[in-house]
């Protein structure tokens, strides 16, 4: 569960019941979710103004995937760290610090509280 200083999130994907399912489970577990992107252009912009600790980026998004943001995101934000959350990849893609399958929803926020700052990236699946 996140501590006091809740660490800030925002979240990518283009399927609304997915965005509101991650919304829900992190607020329950005490991060602070700071916007919502149904795209990577909003990922980008979101990212870009409010500096999340945590950006949980789907990688297949219509009109800018998630993949095709994340070199974007990071120039903008360095110090956040890119969570792929797809149900396509099998692995922690190149542009991504970790990666945690769609299904995995319930467990997001244990799963993100492992994650270290920025500085020293991890690797985490589920």
């Amino acid at each position: 569960m996140a501590t006091e200083s809740a660490r800030s999130v925002v979240i990518a994907d283009d399927e609304a019941p997915i965005r509101a399912m991650l919304h829900r489970q992190l607020a329950q577990e005490g991060y602070a979710v700071l916007g919502e992107a149904a795209d990577g252009a909003e990922a980008i912009t979101l990212v870009t103004r409010l500096k999340p600790d945590i950006l949980i980026l789907d990688e297949s998004m219509p009109v800018v995937s998630g993949q095709q943001a994340a070199p974007f995101i990071r120039s903008k934000s360095p110090k956040t760290l890119i969570v792929a959350y797809s149900g396509a990849c099998t692995e922690t893609p190149s542009w991504a610090d970790a990666f945690i399958s769609k299904p995995g929803y319930k467990m997001i926020g244990t799963l993100l509280e492992m994650l270290p700052e920025r500085s020293a990236p991890m690797v985490v699946q589920y």
